[in-house]
């Protein structure tokens, strides 16, 4: 009986040790993969905070462009305006 009741206790040892040695791997997985999910994350957010400032830069950029534009074109017009009433006054003697 002693060799059954000791390979008993030994079973129950093994098995606990065993139990425990499955459960320590599996939360070392867990941790690990929670910490992988936690800096994609925080990877995530600078991304989007990087391409934020990019479309900011990008739009203030294209304002100023349009705006520069603007004037230029303002000024061609106004040379235009000038030209053909020039132009007008020209014909208007001529006839």
């Amino acid at each position: 009986m002693d060799g059954g009741l000791l390979q008993s206790i030994s079973s129950v040892a093994v098995l606990r040790y065993l139990l425990g040695l499955a459960c320590t791997a599996l939360l070392t997985i867990a941790g690990i993969v929670v910490k992988q999910l936690l800096q994609d994350r925080k990877d995530e957010r600078q991304w989007r905070a990087n391409v934020s400032r990019e479309l900011t830069l990008q739009r203030t950029n294209c304002l100023t462009t349009l705006q520069e534009q603007g004037e230029k074109q303002i000024e061609l017009l106004e040379k235009l305006v000038v030209g053909q009433a020039e132009q007008t006054g020209f014909m208007k003697g001529k006839l």
